[in-house]
């Protein structure tokens, strides 16, 4: 199952460089490199069949996983403004945030199964 959110999480995070490349948001890019780069590594780790995981890999997720959160708060922001309060938010279409809150989830989710597949590793 780790395999195939972290092939999930690389197609869809080379999808979001593409769109936020294309709408010259660079701080949004630089927030999502350490995301991209955790699910390189974890899909690295996993194909060598040892998830051992050394401290900058676990500091690596801790990050992009912060990085998660932030993005799903102001996500859910976004929402109770477009709906509860009816303001209109221009830029990004709906389909977008929800891609990225999806993704946001996988991501948090990949981090807690290569964290308890590392830690069950280093209990044997």
């Amino acid at each position: 199952m780790l395999k195939y959110i972290s092939y999930l999480n690389l197609f869809l995070g080379i999808i979001f460089i593409a769109i936020l490349k294309s709408n010259n948001s660079y701080l949004d890019l630089a927030l999502f490199i350490p995301s991209i780069f955790f699910n390189w590594v974890t899909l690295f780790h996993f194909i060598k069949n040892s998830l051992k995981f050394e401290k900058w890999h676990l500091y690596l997720g801790f990050l992009s996983v912060f990085f998660s959160i932030i993005t799903i708060i102001v996500t859910l922001q976004i929402f109770y403004k477009v709906y509860f309060t009816n303001v209109i938010v221009f830029g990004y279409h709906q389909y977008l945030i929800i891609a990225k809150l999806i993704f946001d989830f996988s991501i948090i989710s990949q981090f807690v199964m290569a964290f308890r597949a590392n830690r069950n590793l280093q209990l044997k």
